[in-house]
């Protein structure tokens, strides 16, 4: 049943679209037009477009400092040059994007101060998402062409379809609410334009990666505008930056398809109709963390004590793996595809005398399956040996928002609005031994004194899958959210907002765990035991269980601003963030939750253009950090519990301050230098766990220390070195510092115009865990991009050199190791000179060195 809040919700969406209809009965024929509606706040017809439409010469489509402070940005939900609004934001458009060469999420994280990206786990000053749980969610909300999602994957689809990225550090409490705890992601895609354009590139690089997009743009009839585009990319199987030494399909190999249609219509002086439609297909070969200090490992656990796999003894000294960071050596090459992918979004504008009106919608789905190596090694010899991980997934979700804004220029300027958004996800998977029969037809363990090999038959297990989980996440959310704005003098503005968030999940799974004798006693398998809890004889609780959650949080801001002229901003804020509470699912204890996360921030900022040849943001912040949301190994033994589990708990407080400063110097019309900077301090200051209070969290990475039991009986050994709190830890993904520069120069040719980039970006080591210590340290790093840009005097062609990480650097961008029996590290009599006690060692790394081509053509 809905919450109080959906009464709410339902009240003010009434409201609004009474309000539609009463404008829409009562507007005068002949009442003037208004400004065109495809320049509303979140469907802004920007320059940009205009530039690529017009731009002979690639010195015009270069930014000086005065020009990139004009970019026109909808971060506050208005049209405003980027140095007009109180917020903290990186504004990338496409024109600079190519110029400096920002092509994927790396770049971007490389530009963006404070900002850090470790696979799915998107942070903004140390504030994000620590877990990948079904049941959490992230702490920096991603939009699309004002579309909700919770994958920052869309930072890495093709940049050829973004107008422009805008990344607005610090919680949006008020306008982007929901999960948007850390800030927000706006991705707005190009529009139709009302003459005809068209936009094609193709590029290619040395280890034969091929990517190729086009576009085509124009009015349709007087009043409809179309455009269509595709992007495609293709890597030879054979060939990448990291090689498979047990199977000729190297990791990340495959083909992408992504196609986009859109329609804009003015129907009337006073709507505006707005609708995209996208399909995108993927089919990858599975990329692999490299190990290149440690072997692969596994273990099983049976009855209290470990047995190792023999897929994991594969010793160091003959791991071909050891001293070559882009080698795997895997026999399952593994697959990620992407299958019925569809994205609908609509933008319905109308303008209403002082105010305009305008509802945002979508709807997305996807078919997702993975198949990944799970043993990690290129071992067949016995059936054990070939593990394989598969992960089908299934997510849908859809979005309404309807809000109402003030026109004009009057000194209150107010907005008010109603957001709906829901989620159905199903997320099964199986660890499979594709060649074990055994597996297939399981008994009982142990069903009334019976011995191996007689024991009453389980279900049948036609996948041969030694673990099952299907689990399934149904997420709602609703919000009414209001923001004023009131101009005290011509020099003094105050803001107020608040937001009203409720949120509700319903979550489930099931699982079945199938023990295989042959696996962990290296003879030939006797049988498969069913040994799920609550079947057959087993304890431990059932194979399934449900969980729900409704919480709710009001956020806001209020904030002042000072603008004593045209060149100058300074502003101060105060905002509550929140991220909706969570839970996890498949565990093999009842269900945990933890609450909301909150965040309050204290900021201080300055925006200045000196002469119209420097500009500076610079800004301060700090922040009151509550109930982060950690999945951790804790002792609940003295609490009825029967094993070291892997729980959600809460990190009670943490605090983060920092200062961030964005820069560029333009001395000429044709130079131009970039240079950003930022600094976190980012530290749990109250850490326990909150789960069982008293007891102790477990760092499974390291060896425990002799001796060490858990509840009392040395029965029970420890799986990790033991903590009794956290406190004075570092936050995960926050580097101390991050230094980007970028010098961008324009040479005159009696040929044409040729451009030269160099970006040069220095990140901090950081941490991809709560545990600061060496084995999940990231050491720092730089990159050094260069690229030249020619664009002949006939126009309509660019061609581009490039070459991306010059130096050939290590750029490690998601750090960790396994738990310390992922492996036989520390199982005796294995001697830790033999196997070093960090257990499995595993990262993602960057790309090596690599240069290519491209060509452009604009019409």
């Amino acid at each position: 049943m809905v919450s109080r809040g959906s009464e709410k919700f339902s009240c003010a969406l009434g409201a609004l679209l009474i309000t539609g209809a009463v404008w829409a009965q009562t507007t005068p024929t002949g009442s003037p037009p208004p400004a065109k509606p495809t320049q509303s706040p979140d469907t802004p017809q920007t320059s940009d477009q205009v530039q690529r439409a017009q731009a002979t010469s690639q010195n015009e489509q270069a930014a000086s400092a005065s020009t990139i402070g004009e970019v026109v940005v909808t971060a506050t939900r208005a049209n405003a040059s980027l140095q007009q609004i109180p917020v903290a934001v990186s504004a990338y458009t496409d024109e600079r994007r190519n110029l400096v060469g920002i092509e994927n999420e790396s770049d971007i994280v490389n530009f963006t101060p404070s900002m850090s990206l470790n696979g799915q786990f998107l942070s903004l000053r140390g504030v994000g998402r620590y877990t990948n749980e079904l049941g959490t969610d992230p702490g920096v909300a991603i939009y699309v062409d004002g579309i909700y999602t919770n994958s920052p994957d869309y930072l890495n689809q093709p940049d050829f379809f973004a107008d422009r990225i805008e990344i607005l550090r610090g919680p949006q409490g008020t306008l982007s609410g929901r999960n948007a705890i850390g800030g927000s992601v706006n991705i707005i895609e190009k529009r139709p334009t009302d003459d005809f354009h068209t936009e094609e590139r193709v590029g290619y690089n040395n280890v034969h990666y091929l990517y190729a997009d086009a576009s085509v743009s124009g009015g349709i009839t007087q009043n409809i505008q179309g455009r269509l585009a595709v992007s495609y990319s293709d890597q030879p199987t054979n060939d990448g930056f990291v090689r498979n030494l047990a199977n000729p399909r190297f990791p990340g190999s495959g083909n992408t398809l992504l196609t986009e249609g859109q329609l804009n219509f003015d129907p009337t002086d006073n709507l505006n109709v707005w609708v995209k439609v996208q399909n995108f297909q993927e089919n990858l070969a599975a990329t692999y963390g490299v190990n290149p200090t440690q072997y692969p490992g596994a273990v099983s656990y049976l009855a209290g004590g470990l047995a190792p796999n023999p897929s994991s003894l594969l010793p160091p000294a003959s791991n071909p793996e050891i001293g070559n960071r882009f080698v795997v050596n895997d026999n399952v090459p593994g697959v990620t595809q992407l299958n019925d992918d569809w994205t609908f979004t609509t933008q319905i504008t109308g303008k209403l005398s002082g105010a305009t009106l305008e509802y945002t919608g979508g709807y997305s789905q996807y078919h997702f399956n993975s198949i990944t190596d799970l043993d990690g090694t290129a071992l067949t010899a016995a059936p054990w040996d070939n593990q394989i991980a598969v992960g089908p997934q299934d997510h849908e979700w859809y979005q309404n928002e309807l809000d109402l804004k003030s026109d004009g220029s009057g000194s209150l300027q107010w907005i008010v609005g109603v957001f709906q958004y829901s989620e159905r996800y199903s997320a099964p998977f199986y660890d499979e031994e594709p060649s074990n029969p055994t597996l297939a037809d399981p008994q009982y363990a142990g069903v009334g004194g019976c011995t191996f090999g007689n024991c009453p038959l389980a279900p049948p297990n036609p996948t041969q899958a030694f673990y099952t989980q299907v689990s399934s996440l149904n997420s709602e959310s609703q919000a009414i959210y209001g923001q004023l704005d009131y101009k005290l003098t011509d020099t003094f503005k105050l803001t107020g907002g608040l937001r009203e968030n409720w949120d509700q999940k319903q979550g489930q799974t099931s699982y079945r765990y199938i023990y295989d004798t042959a696996g962990a006693f290296f003879a030939p398998g006797i049988t498969a035991l069913d040994v799920t809890p609550g079947t057959g004889t087993n304890a431990g609780g059932p194979a399934s269980g449900s969980r729900h959650g409704d919480w709710n949080a009001l956020t806001g801001k209020i904030g002042a601003e000072w603008q004593p002229d045209d060149t100058t901003l300074g502003y101060v804020s105060i905002s509550k963030g929140y991220k909706s509470g969570a839970f996890i699912l498949g565990n093999f204890v009842p269900i945990p939750e933890a609450g909301p996360e909150t965040l309050y921030a204290y900021e201080l900022g300055l925006k200045k253009t000196v002469a119209k040849k420097l500009l500076l943001d610079a800004d301060v912040f700090y922040y009151d950090y509550r109930n982060l949301q950690q999945v951790l190994s804790v002792d609940d033994t003295a609490n009825g519990g029967t094993l070291i589990t892997s729980d959600l708990i809460d990190a009670q407080r943490a605090r983060s301050y920092g200062f961030e400063l964005e820069s560029v110097f333009s001395p000429t019309d044709d130079l131009h230098l970039t240079f950003n900077y930022s600094y976190l301090n980012a530290k749990f200051t109250e850490f326990t766990n909150t789960l069982f209070p008293g007891q102790q969290i477990f760092d499974t990475s390291m060896r425990p220390p002799a001796g060490c039991v858990v509840g009392g009986t040395a029965s029970t050994p420890c799986p990790g070195v033991p903590h009794n709190n956290l406190n004075g830890n570092t936050i995960p993904q926050s580097p101390a510092n991050k230094v980007t520069f970028n010098p961008l120069y324009t040479l005159h040719l009696p040929p044409g115009s040729l451009t030269l980039s160099a970006t040069y970006a220095w990140i901090d080591k950081q941490f991809y865990s709560v545990f600061s210590n060496s084995n999940y340290e990231a050491p720092s790093y730089y990159n050094l991009d260069l690229r030249a840009l020619f664009q002949p005097n006939f126009g309509h062609w660019t061609f581009i050199l490039f070459a991306r990480n010059v130096t050939n650097q290590l750029q490690i961008v998601n750090y960790g190791t396994g738990s310390f029996t992922s492996g036989p590290a520390n199982l005796s009599p294995a001697p830790a000179t033999v196997y070093p006690s960090s257990g499995q060692t595993t990262y993602f790394i960057n790309s090596p060195r690599n240069y290519g081509a491209e060509v452009q053509f604009r019409f």
